[in-house]
């Protein structure tokens, strides 16, 4: 029971539809030598950003009208002010699904408090880590990266302003894109051939996510490796690395040693290539594509 008497609501969200997948893009372009040591051509690799929404990211990509159906909440109660030196002593990690309306069992605290609910989705997602219940202030979610790009999903966070613990009506919540996408299509001088793998080498594959600062910091250098066929036509912006098999990756500046290894046959002479591209300092901007 409230305050004043009145039996508080259970506590339910609503996944605010307020452009939360309409991020601003950051323009950048950059080209990057492709060579094989075997031969004397140079091809080049043009990189790219734009807005995460504007392409599918994965065969379900995360919107408001198609979002995860699981998420994880936490909730702090607390009287006055946040500090950050609260802890989630209300609700902690707690899975909320959209088959149960994104309802909790848990009610408003009343009028005496005020409350702060963090999210992220998809609850128990590989991988994915979070800050324990004894942590005090904003939480903090640790992320390793799943090898197998399948695997790897569309990773989004949230966290509301202070309400009062007497609200009693749907808690809106809006989330955020925290990773970065990495697609990799065909350039207009591609010649007909197979590929057979594509590989990131040495880029950060962990990092730490902060709610407080909504920043990484990345860590542990790490290869990351498609391995399937794709048949090259020649033509432009065929997808190698696109849809399930898009990358999502820790937002960073890829690091000096950071490299893209293609291996590509060429269908004219039989000929296998082993390409590589320094990617080195190219920015993965959190909540885009690349």
């Amino acid at each position: 029971f409230g305050q004043e008497g009145v039996e508080n609501e259970t506590i339910r969200f609503e996944i605010l539809d307020d452009n939360w997948n309409q991020m601003q893009s950051k323009s950048l372009s950059s080209v990057h030598p492709l060579y094989d040591s075997s031969i004397t051509d140079t091809l080049f690799l043009q990189v790219s950003t734009e807005d995460m929404a504007t392409r599918q990211t994965k065969g379900s990509p995360v919107t408001t009208e198609k979002f995860h159906q699981t998420m994880g909440i936490s909730a702090y109660r607390y009287k006055g002010s946040w500090t950050e030196e609260l802890t989630p002593d209300f609700i902690y990690n707690e899975i909320v699904k959209e088959e149960d309306g994104w309802t909790t069992d848990h009610r408003w605290p009343g009028s005496a408090y005020n409350i702060r609910f963090f999210a992220y989705a998809p609850y128990g997602c590989e991988g994915l880590t979070l800050s324990g219940k004894d942590h005090a202030g904003s939480p903090q979610l640790t992320y390793v990266v799943p090898s197998d790009v399948q695997n790897q999903t569309d990773l989004v966070a949230a966290a509301t302003g202070e309400l009062a613990g007497n609200s009693n009506a749907d808690a809106g919540i809006s989330f955020s894109h925290i990773l970065t996408a990495l697609r990799i299509v065909t350039a207009d001088d591609i010649l007909p051939g197979t590929i057979s793998e594509i590989t990131l080498k040495n880029v950060y594959g962990a990092g730490t996510y902060s709610y407080a600062t909504g920043s990484w910091e990345p860590s542990d250098n790490t290869d990351f490796t498609i391995s399937r066929e794709i048949i090259t036509d020649g033509t432009a912006d065929q997808a190698l690395a696109d849809g399930e098999y898009t990358f999502m990756m820790i937002p960073q500046i890829l690091p000096a040693e950071a490299e893209l290894n293609i291996t590509f046959k060429e269908k004219a002479t039989s000929t296998t290539h082993n390409l590589t591209a320094s990617i080195a300092g190219i920015d993965f901007p959190t909540g885009q594509t690349v």
